[in-house]
């Protein structure tokens, strides 16, 4: 009785962890995937199939593992999987566009036809950019220390930084090259 009593609140307690690492951590891991793939229904998919992998480990994760590290090590891995699957390499803006409360790039008074035209810049910007340094970027730009993303990537702290750098000069390039040719100007 004992032992079915202890095999009881060891569930309750992998059942709690799980939730809060849902609660805690569904929507950034959503947002990065969305960043990844390009589409939501896909980002929604792969987000549960991520946290139902986590589900399924985290009795063997230690309590005191970097939770969140972990989860976006998932997600990257079964972002990149996916994309190779299907060999597409799509990228988009940072901030969910159906997300308001979360834009990062908040466009105030500006026109709809404006804040589209950016959106689509930024988008085939992105696509310019090698994966795996926007992958960097992405995790970056969600908060993420250099060290945290090099623990995700697997990476050295400086080949992070490096690829942080060379995805943010990339984009600046991209998107000035872009905004001369069309007049609209961009970001330098």
């Amino acid at each position: 009785m004992a032992v079915a009593m202890a095999g009881v609140t060891a569930r309750t307690a992998l059942d709690d962890r799980f939730n809060r690492l849902v609660l805690d951590h569904q929507r950034r891991i959503h947002r990065f995937i969305f960043g990844m793939v390009g589409t939501d229904q896909l980002a929604e998919d792969l987000t549960q199939d991520v946290f139902f992998s986590a589900y399924r480990a985290l009795g063997r994760l230690p309590e005191d593992a970097n939770e969140s590290a972990w989860l976006f090590t998932i997600a990257r891995n079964r972002a990149l999987q996916e994309l190779r699957r299907r060999k597409i390499l799509r990228w988009i803006p940072l901030a969910h566009p159906n997300d308001e409360e979360d834009d990062v790039h908040p466009h105030g008074s500006q026109p709809l036809a404006d804040t589209v035209a950016e959106r689509d810049r930024l988008r085939r910007a992105m696509k310019a950019v090698p994966p795996k340094d926007l992958a960097c970027l992405l995790l970056s730009v969600d908060g993420h220390s250099y060290s945290e993303v090099a623990g995700i990537t697997g990476l050295s702290t400086p080949a992070v930084r490096a690829r942080i750098f060379r995805a943010r000069e990339r984009l600046r390039a991209l998107l000035r090259d872009e905004g001369g040719q069309d007049g609209a100007g961009g970001p330098s």
